[in-house]
This record gives C-alpha cells, structure tokens and sequence, in this order.
C-alpha cells in the first residue's frame, strides 16, 4: 500500500478543499518524478511498538494541514494493522476521531485516505473500517458532509477532466472510497440527503440560480461553475450521486 503521489495530491489540491491559495502556494512543488514510495517506507507506523509511532491526540488536534496528510497516512495504515476486535483499534478511533474534529485534520486524513495507492487499502475494503466508522460519529459533521460531498463529486468530475489516462483511473478509484464514505456518513447526518439531492439538482439541469430560493441549490450552483464543470462532468456526477443515493434509500 503506497501514499498518495504527490503529483496526485497537487492535482487533488482542490478536491479536499485546499483552498485556491494553497492550490497556487504549492504550485510545481508536489510533482515528484517517478513512482510513489511504499507507505510503509514514508509512514512513523514501523516500530516494533506501532502504537508509540503513531500521532498523538494532541499532534492531529492542532498541527496543520501538510502534517495531516502525514498523520492520515499513518492512521490508514494502522486500521489494516490493527484489527477492530483488538484494544488498539480503539486506540486507532480515538486517534481518527481527534483529527475529524476540525477542517485541516479532516483534508489531511481523506487527502491519504482517499488517494492511498493501491487495491487492498483500508479504502477499498467491503465496509468502511470500523475505527473510521465510530469516528465519524465524532465528527465536526458541519465540516466533514460538505467535504465528504465534494470528495465524491470533484474526483468524478476529473475522470473527463484529466487528459492522463493514469490520473483519470486513480480519480475514478478516489471517486468510488468517497461514495462508500458518504453513503457510510448518510446515516449519521441528514443533511448528506439534502446535499445530494441539491447536486443532483444541479448536475441534471433542473435547477437555476436565478429562480430557486434554496440555499444549497445556489451553493452547488456556485461550486460547479467555479470548476467550470460541463455535460460530460455533470453527467458523470449525477450517476455518482445517483449511486450514493440508492445505498442510502
């Protein structure tokens, strides 16, 4: 299981919402030539003792959002270590749910969790990890269901926006652990519903911002015209959205 390439995360920037100083900050220095590291080559998880290489509660509260990438990295790997019916894996919970409780932590741990390479990551297993699960419910969900929206509808988008055949498979991958993760959030939160059917709204083309008083109508509305997003990007997110929507009703 390898980390995210560093060219994938620049190309990603906005997709956890890196803002667009960060996105123009960080130009030309992620592109790293060659292929990414192994994860547990870059990860601290490799001590004998994984549990005292991994962030403290403390670190993933506060630090900002580059050392989130790092910690969410470490954390992704520690939930395929530590199975949930071990002591540790509450451990791994405690850890996830304190950088779940503000917007950088959230960025950073979906940044790794969501574009880790590879086809047997914690993201691609049948259910979302149950540590991740039991987090979540700890969640800032104010921050973490408008992330998690755009987690699906940005790297959906990219699939038809991406001239490089390689990025717009490890977009569709992307694309397909954020539907499991959002779906996986509809339970906790009403409003990833109301989220859904607003982007879906919009994708279709039957809502204008001119005519709706709904206010997250006229947010998806904004969004989608910042990126620019045309038919074929509208047409491949309202069957994303779709799909998000027949695992929750």
């Amino acid at each position: 299981m390898r980390p995210p390439s560093f060219i994938f995360i620049h190309c990603l920037s906005s997709l956890l919402i890196v803002d667009a100083f960060l996105a123009r900050r960080h130009e030309g220095h992620f592109a790293i030539h060659g292929p990414a590291r192994d994860l547990r080559a870059t990860s601290r998880f490799m001590t004998t003792d994984s549990s005292a290489a991994l962030p403290s509660v403390g670190q993933l509260s506060n630090d900002p959002f580059m050392q989130q990438v790092q910690y969410g990295a470490d954390l992704a790997l520690a939930m395929m270590e530590s199975p949930p019916a071990q002591s540790d894996g509450a451990q791994v919970e405690e850890l996830i749910a304190a950088q779940l409780s503000h917007s950088d932590g959230i960025r950073g741990f979906f940044v790794s969790y969501l574009t880790i390479q590879g086809d047997d990551t914690a993201a691609d297993q049948q259910e979302v990890p149950t540590p991740l699960q039991k987090a979540m419910k700890k969640a800032n969900l104010d921050e973490l269901v408008p992330l998690a929206c755009m987690n699906v509808v940005m790297p959906t988008a990219m699939k038809t926006m991406h001239e490089d055949e390689e990025l717009q498979v490890q977009s569709s991958i992307t694309a397909n652990r954020g539907i499991k993760i959002l779906a996986n959030l509809a339970t906790l939160d009403a409003m990833v519903k109301v989220n859904c059917d607003a982007i879906l709204a919009v994708a279709e083309m039957e809502a204008d911002a001119a005519t709706t008083d709904d206010g997250k109508i006229k947010y998806w509305i904004d969004f989608f015209n910042k990126w620019g997003y045309k038919d074929a990007q509208k047409n491949d997110i309202a069957a994303a959205i779709k799909e998000v929507l027949s695992m929750i009703q």
